[in-house]
């Protein structure tokens, strides 16, 4: 209970499903923040960001499970516990995000404004993603949630021509709000059902004491 190693719960699925038009609602904000520091969006958008189909499943399905259990499964559990919620969400967010810092910072013609916008974006879906394991008592939303909008990226940027959105996978500095503001109400709808979630979900249960046993037992090698 305290990983979140519990079944899907059904009523998290409909708020999951209307949280995915948040990967439009970041790469707005990743166009804000190029505007802001005067940088322009990368040319060949589709060409450069969409990798090989093998390089797609590992990001939609390996990386969201690895990711969840450890940041929002081992390490969310016990900051909840110390901080609170709303604490314990926003620190492990942080700390997701300053633990990738190194690895976006030293990237190959990462230029200052890409670094800002991958940052600001880690902390935000970071966030976003812990408020939804918390709500739905179980880690496994929050997986799902990240391979859908995973999943929605990589297929908008491989096919750009079946479904253009300019300043996502069009070219355009900003996405038009006749994009922008159906995808704000949909997550906008799924964050207040979840919230009425969180609000009836009991607290994780309390650490575990430790025994003396574990004490005695001495090393494991």
């Amino acid at each position: 209970v305290r990983l979140g190693l519990m079944p899907f719960p059904l009523r998290a699925a409909l708020p999951a499903l209307l949280l995915v038009p948040a990967v439009l609602l970041t790469s707005e904000l990743d166009n804000w923040i190029r505007l802001a520091l005067g940088a322009k969006s990368p040319e060949g958008l589709g060409e450069a960001l969409a990798p090989a189909p093998e390089i797609a499943l590992l990001r939609v399905f390996l990386e969201p499970t690895l990711e969840e259990f450890f940041f929002r499964g081992v390490l969310l559990q016990g900051c909840v516990s110390s901080l609170g919620r709303r604490r314990g969400v926003l620190a492990v967010a942080l700390f997701q995000t300053l633990l990738f810092t190194p690895m976006i910072a030293s990237g190959d013609g990462v230029s200052a404004a890409g670094a800002a916008s991958a940052l600001t974006q880690t902390f935000a879906l970071a966030a976003l993603l812990g408020f939804v394991r918390l709500a739905a008592g179980s880690i496994l939303p929050a997986i799902a949630l990240s391979s859908a909008m995973q999943a929605v990226g990589f297929a908008a940027l491989s096919d750009p021509d079946r479904f253009p959105i300019p300043g996502f996978n069009a070219p355009g500095e900003t996405t038009p709000l006749a994009f922008l503001l159906p995808a704000a109400a949909s997550v906008a709808l799924g964050v207040w059902q979840l919230a009425g979630q969180l609000a009836r979900e009991p607290a994780l249960p309390p650490i575990p004491p430790r025994r003396a046993e574990d004490d005695e037992a001495g090393p494991l090698f």
